[in-house]
């Protein structure tokens, strides 16, 4: 390789220094520059050398013969210089039998070690360097060659390529007759050889494309599968009003994203938040819940408490903070273990709780749930964890895993785990039980300050893709309203 950047550097350097004066049409760049097969440029070179022909290149075949065949010059005027490796040569049977017809005719062959370039040097003057190997191979390929538009002679170029020839060695047609004739002895072990490492080679190709075809097949249906939960879980969750016990007054509310600058002071900042702003004349905490005589009854949702919403397209879930034209602050995680007045009873057991809704839309739960004892009120420590992955699709819940974290237990009583363990196990069971007591942790009816909230972040719900219009419809689950958000042309 590294005769080739040697090579290279000369040539191009004169190359540019002798196109100071540019080259002045396109048919002169379209001469000097060829991304093509350069055979024809060669032959009609060869054709009209006078001196002689000098060939470097490190692979060839018979190619190289007929092309030339066709000089009228004194054989011993045409050099060939390669890299005469045995080992390579033993599976390239085509070039020893070419090494083989040109030292009969009577041409010098010449070895160097490391040779990388292909250059065709005729009368010391004129060199083609390129890609393009002097083999048959070599015409189908894709390559890329320059010819000097300028004579050479003199040249640094040229000088480097005598160096090389001082350094190779003369290869002896002995030498090519012997090594031909042990390859051709051995030549139906090596053919075998070779076919048996192509058929590894193609083998372990066509393993691998096999393998990602199948992978692609079987993603494909994970996502069909999960396209088509997903369809019937909006299908649930977009319920009609025979099913709705409870609508929001004037019918459902249309909203869009829309962003504002922070005011402070009577000033506004260069601070943008965005908003779920209701369309004129709506509103969204003005309801009406049929009653057990199928009579609609006024119902108010206080404002600026936070309230279950869930997105149509994805289920996405979050906790947002009502008012009454928009919806600005969400909520995606809540905490429970310090006031005792929230716990909740599984079983004989107090237990603390949060409650999580994944930020990035997930094909399978929605819902994170964390359940743990609290065996001493006044050391109100997690013990013993219990994680629920929980789906909800507007009307059911459904627990999709269960697991259970014991690290802390270390210096409790292990028969008050086990109970704990199966108590959450018999209460997460029973889908009807699991549902009352997520909708009883989920109606939250929190206001502002209880959770804390000083980021204006409601952009994290949406993903900004598609439509910025919504359509808001309200739900009611186990009594506890909530709103469903669907994407509107």
């Amino acid at each position: 390789m590294g005769l080739q950047v040697e090579v290279a550097v000369c040539f191009f350097s004169e190359l540019i220094q002798a196109l100071d004066n540019p080259l002045k049409t396109k048919e002169e760049i379209a001469r000097t520059f060829l991304a093509q097969d350069v055979t024809r440029q060669w032959e009609k070179k060869i054709a009209s050398a006078q001196a002689s022909i000098e060939v470097f290149t490190p692979y060839f075949d018979n190619s190289l013969v007929r092309l030339l065949a066709k000089p009228s010059l004194d054989p011993s005027k045409i050099t060939i210089v390669t890299c005469f490796n045995e080992e390579w040569l033993l599976g390239f049977v085509a070039q020893l039998k070419a090494m083989k017809k040109l030292s009969d005719k009577g041409f010098r062959l010449m070895h160097i070690g490391g040779l990388h370039a292909k250059v065709l040097v005729v009368d010391k003057s004129w060199a083609a360097v390129g890609s393009q190997n002097f083999t048959g191979r070599g015409r189908l390929n894709k390559e890329a060659s320059v010819r000097s538009p300028v004579c050479l002679a003199d040249s640094k170029f040229l000088k480097t390529l005598e160096k090389w020839m001082s350094e190779a060695t003369e290869i002896a047609p002995k030498t090519i007759i012997d090594l031909l004739g042990r390859v051709l002895d051995l030549k139906s072990e090596v053919k075998e050889l070779l076919v048996k490492g192509r058929n590894a080679v193609r083998g372990a190709f066509e393993a691998a494309r096999r393998r990602k075809e199948q992978e692609i097949r079987r993603k494909q249906a994970e996502a069909s599968r999960l396209e088509k939960r997903r369809k019937e879980r909006s299908r649930r969750a977009r319920s009609n009003y025979t099913r709705a016990r409870v609508v929001i007054r004037g019918g459902d509310v249309h909203a869009q994203l829309k962003s504002f600058y922070e005011q402070t002071r009577g000033y506004y900042s260069r601070r943008r938040y965005w908003s779920l702003v209701a369309d004129r004349g709506q509103g969204l905490l003005d309801w009406q819940k049929r009653n057990e005589d199928d009579e609609l009854e006024s119902m108010h949702l206080e404002t600026l408490n936070f309230f279950p919403i869930m997105r149509e397209s994805d289920l996405r879930m979050a906790w947002g903070r009502i008012s009454g034209k928009r919806i600005t602050y969400v909520r995606f995680y809540v905490n429970m273990r310090s006031n005792q007045s929230e716990r909740i009873k599984i079983g004989n057991f107090n237990c603390g709780y949060s409650i999580a809704f994944p930020k990035e839309p997930t094909s399978e739960e929605n819902i994170k749930a964390q359940f743990w004892c609290i065996p001493d009120e006044k050391n109100p420590s997690k013990f013993g964890i219990c994680t629920a992955n929980i789906v909800f699709d507007g009307v059911s819940m459904r627990v999709l895993s269960t697991e259970f974290n014991d690290d802390d237990v270390y210096s409790f009583n292990q028969d008050v785990l086990r109970n704990f363990k199966a108590a959450c196990a018999r209460h997460l069971r029973d889908d009807k039980k699991t549902s009352a007591l997520l909708m009883q942790l989920l109606q939250g009816n929190w206001r502002y300050d209880r959770l804390k909230l000083r980021e204006k972040n409601i952009h994290e719900f949406f993903s900004f893709e598609g439509s910025q219009r919504f359509r808001i419809s309200a739900r009611e689950s186990n009594g506890v309203p909530w709103l469903l958000v669907e994407d509107s042309l």
